[in-house]
């Protein structure tokens, strides 16, 4: 097969590739402007994930997991410190999700610097003389009954691992620590992996336990296995490994005197119901006045409502929520330390082809110190990808959110805080966040999202399941309107990545945020 010729930073591509609808591997520089494609761009987002870095632009440790790389030298697609291995891709064409696409994205991974070691490439010709030693695939090939690959592709990512002597195992993301960076379709994509969970794996050593050069080459695919495009080749040094995975020994920002404090939480199947300790920990650890539930499928809101005065009995808690279970809508709530003066009486549904289905969305006014704002809790559609039956469903759930929230802040009178947060689902694009904010502040501008970084690390992603094939990512979302309130201070807490020190100080427990696949998401609001 004949190739056209690389250009510099260009992939080299098939002549008899398809049109360019099809993504394909490259590693370009991207004007700013081009990254508002991200999922989690807002009008308070950037700047803010930005005032947490302190490392300088352009070094290993300046790198956060938000789906922009503006921190990224301008010439490299990888970096190490002596934790992680950090690495981007850019897929041209058409704005794809990685992870639920029509081709299968590869990166090959040469631990070691060393062509003997792992599975000796060939082709394309760019990946001549690397030995891969890892495989982040992205919507791999899926194996049949025997074992053999069948030819589709399933969604998600594998680790893949190829020892020298042939044999290949698959892994979960789990097996190299892998976090990603956006959910939704974007043109960049950001992610981490632990060089201690990789070495624990039995990885070659050199480049990856000890220091040494590690190089790469990102490979698409099509769903035959065809090649269709592929990276140029890159070559890092990475220092020598750390003693041990990184723990943070940080404080829960205090919340301050003038301040309102939000949480957002979905808890999995009515979890604090069966097993109350974790979330009755982390919650008081949080010390939250206003929190927003999703998944709590109850037949009655006031069961909610015995919940928080029973494990929280510092204040007398009201709850405002939807009965029922989750295809009914319900599942939503809002419990608040202050009164509510009044909830959405009203079903919220969407209109989708001609059908109407409901939406799961509760609302109250809540008569806050701060004066009466007007909260909400979300739970938008699953699943699905760009151009599915389910993103055109989670935009018009988030539409009708917005217009049910403008109508009902319309009747209250003045309102001077809105705030709307939970599970967005955001796994196809960033429309439906953009719906849902639309238009709602008090004048008249989106709600801003809260910039929620995980507390003690550099990245946002409040959903982890060890099991699934996804990995893990920022579906939780809080959007808060900032014409009369400013956001001062957000953060998303992951028990896991916290030192046994802070774990103890906070009286909390190394699995209690794991008892939801979901983290809590915390923002404090103060009047401007």
């Amino acid at each position: 097969m004949k190739h056209t010729p690389a250009a510099t930073n260009l992939p080299s591509r098939p002549t008899t590739a398809r049109p360019t609808t099809r993504a394909w591997a490259s590693l370009l520089v991207l004007t700013p402007a081009m990254l508002l494609s991200a999922c989690a761009g807002s009008k308070a987002g950037s700047s803010a994930s930005r005032s947490a870095t302190r490392a300088p632009v352009g070094t290993p440790g300046a790198i956060v997991l938000d789906g922009q790389v503006d921190e990224w030298p301008a010439d490299r697609w990888a970096m190490a410190d002596a934790d992680y291995l950090y690495l981007r891709v850019r897929l041209e064409g058409e704005l794809v999700t990685p992870q639920a696409n029509s081709e299968s994205l590869s990166i090959m991974l040469d631990l070691d610097a060393d062509a003997t070691t792992g599975e000796r490439l060939h082709t394309p010709r760019a990946a001549e003389g690397l030995g891969a030693d890892v495989e982040i695939v992205f919507s791999p090939r899926r194996e049949g009954e025997d074992g053999d690959e069948d030819g589709g592709l399933e969604r998600g990512v594998a680790v893949i691992t190829h020892r020298t002597d042939g044999v290949s195992e698959r892994h979960t993301h789990a097996a190299a620590g892998l976090i990603v960076a956006p959910t939704c379709a974007s043109d960049w994509f950001e992610m981490r992996l632990s060089r201690h969970a990789l070495a624990g794996a039995g990885m070659p050593g050199y480049g990856l336990a000890s220091a040494g050069r590690v190089g790469g080459i990102s490979i698409l695919r099509d769903a035959s296995g065809d090649l269709v495009g592929w990276s140029d080749r890159f070559e890092i040094e990475a220092p020598s490994l750390s003693s041990s995975e990184p723990r943070a020994s940080v404080s829960v920002p205090v919340k301050k005197p003038g301040t309102l404090r939000v949480a957002s939480w979905n808890v999995l199947h009515s979890s604090p119901m069966k097993d109350p300790g974790p979330f009755d920990r982390a919650l008081s650890a949080l010390d939250p006045d206003v929190v927003l539930v999703q998944e709590w499928n109850v037949d009655d809101e006031q069961e909610i409502e015995a919940w928080f005065n029973a494990l929280m009995p510092d204040a007398t808690w009201e709850v405002a929520g939807n009965a029922g279970g989750l295809d009914a809508g319900g599942g939503v709530a809002i419990a608040s330390r202050y009164p509510i003066t009044r909830r959405l009486d009203r079903a919220v549904t969407s209109n989708v082809d001609g059908r109407e289905q409901p939406v799961r969305v509760a609302a109250a006014v809540i008569d806050t110190p701060e004066g009466p704002g007007l909260f909400a809790s979300i739970h938008l559609k699953c699943c699905g990808g760009p151009r599915t039956a389910e993103e055109t469903r989670r935009v018009a759930e988030a539409a009708e959110v917005q217009a049910t929230l403008e109508s009902l802040a319309r009747e209250v009178g003045v309102i001077e805080l809105i705030v709307v947060g939970g599970d967005s689902n955001l796994v196809g694009t960033r429309e439906p966040l953009d719906a849902l904010r639309r238009g709602l502040d008090r004048d008249g501008s989106d709600l801003s999202v809260a910039p929620a970084m995980v507390l003690g690390d550099r990245h946002y992603s409040t959903w982890r399941d060890d099991d699934s094939s996804f990995a893990p990512g920022r579906l939780d979302y809080v959007c808060v309107g900032d014409a009369a309130y400013e956001i001062a201070g957000s953060f998303v807490l992951d028990a896991r990545v916290l030192s046994d020190g802070t774990l103890t100080r906070l009286g909390i427990e190394r699995a209690d945020t794991d008892t939801s696949d979901h983290h809590p998401v915390v923002v404090d609001l103060r009047r401007r």
